[in-house]
């Protein structure tokens, strides 16, 4: 237990620096030396305002299935304090939350600039837990400013049920990141970041910066899953993939760059291309759940080669994929706002769906200031076309 500020960093001259966990059986605590050790975490850090920093390590190996906080983390698991990784390489972990790391409390903060948090696994209860790499919990921070979380191959991913790289807890969750790449992780929803939110007042919220999320993969939301906010100021999202499920009247395969659900996404800059989704929303999925509306406000950056893997699949752009939602007398809406330099660029389109099951009026774009971009900025496809139809407002 780290219950004081603490630094472990390779020693100078040293050519690796390994803590091997070595947690590699399962069943009682062995009778001797020379048996497996038990199964254990490597790093318990308690107490806000308490902070360990690594350097230069290798932390493998660490595997907790216990109950409650004891399932938590299967490396590094913090609650209230600080955790500063540089240039260190977490692998092969697993826990049933936050397989890599967990950060866990108001004020608890990961920072990571440089290294590797890949190979980790969630497994709660045997079906996939969340936050292969990083789980972030409540009121808890992560910044990103370089490294890699997964790795080059999907052999070096993160994996969970949700969240393959990176999972955030609804109620006002934080994270930010300036570098690095979030890749070649995989999960059933968000292969590289689900940002959870379901309705709270304090939402939840994912900024990026700069730096790539890629070739991830997902039944829905291949590179993120958003039910919580998430900026996009800079950065590019690409080549990651909605494969979908095999029992095709499951609603997935939708948003191979972004599965946006009953959030708000602003997005200033950066660029989403080259993603893929089987049944809709190539690059951005627009979404519904629950009593909010869900919101792309687009006001710079650039959507373009995104594809469908089905052929009669919808957007390969940005999907609205539902119309309108009601919850007690309110009705809650799927909402695209252009302004500024934004583009969805004409290799990609639009598609507007019905405004509900019982119109022919669709979704429209809203155009809530001047757009300053030249040529074509989106090309739209309504589901139910006429002459006259209304697709800007």
């Amino acid at each position: 237990v780290i219950d004081k500020n603490i630094t472990i960093k390779k020693a100078d001259g040293a050519t690796s620096a390994i803590l091997n966990a070595n947690c590699n059986y399962s069943g009682s605590p062995p009778p001797s030396s020379g048996h497996p050790t038990p199964q254990h975490r490597i790093f318990n850090v308690q107490g806000s305002g308490k902070t360990l920093t690594l350097k230069n390590l290798t932390l493998k190996n660490g595997k907790v299935q216990g109950t409650g906080d004891a399932g938590l983390g299967g490396a590094i698991y913090a609650q209230g304090g600080t955790v500063n990784i540089t240039n260190c390489t977490v692998k092969d972990n697993s826990a049933k939350n936050g397989g890599g790391v967990y950060v866990k409390g108001a004020g608890a903060t990961l920072t990571m600039e440089g290294g590797k948090i890949s190979a980790n696994k969630a497994v709660a209860d045997g079906n996939g837990g969340a936050g292969g790499g990083i789980f972030i919990d409540t009121g808890a921070k992560l910044t990103i400013s370089g490294g890699i979380v997964g790795g080059s191959s999907d052999a070096e991913g993160n994996s969970a049920k949700m969240g393959g790289g990176i999972y955030m807890k609804d109620n006002g969750a934080k994270a930010e990141m300036t570098g690095g790449s979030i890749t070649h992780n995989k999960a059933d929803g968000g292969g590289g970041v689900y940002i959870s939110d379901y309705n709270s007042n304090l939402r939840s919220l994912f900024t990026l910066k700069d730096g790539t999320i890629s070739y991830n993969t997902a039944k829905s939301g291949g590179g993120i899953q958003a039910f919580g906010d998430f900026n996009m100021d800079g950065g590019t999202i690409e080549e990651n993939t909605a494969i979908g499920d095999p029992d095709p009247s499951i609603n997935q395969g939708i948003g191979g760059g972004i599965d946006l659900v009953a959030a708000t996404m602003n997005m200033t800059g950066g660029e989403i291309k080259n993603n893929h989704a089987k049944r809709s929303g190539g690059g951005v999925s627009i979404a519904l759940s629950g009593a909010s509306n869900s919101v792309l406000n687009m006001s710079g950056g650039t959507i373009s080669g995104n594809m469908l893997t089905n052929s009669a699949g919808t957007g390969k752009g940005v999907e609205f994929f539902t119309g309108s939602t009601t919850h007690g007398s309110t009705t809650y809406y799927t909402i695209m706002k252009m302004s500024g330099s934004a583009k969805v660029d004409v290799d990609n389109d639009v598609y507007l769906t019905s405004k509900d099951d019982h119109s022919n009026e669709i979704r429209m774009i809203t155009v809530d200031g001047a757009l300053t971009g030249t040529g074509t900025v989106a090309r739209l496809t309504p589901k139910n076309y006429s002459a006259g139809l209304q697709v800007l407002e």
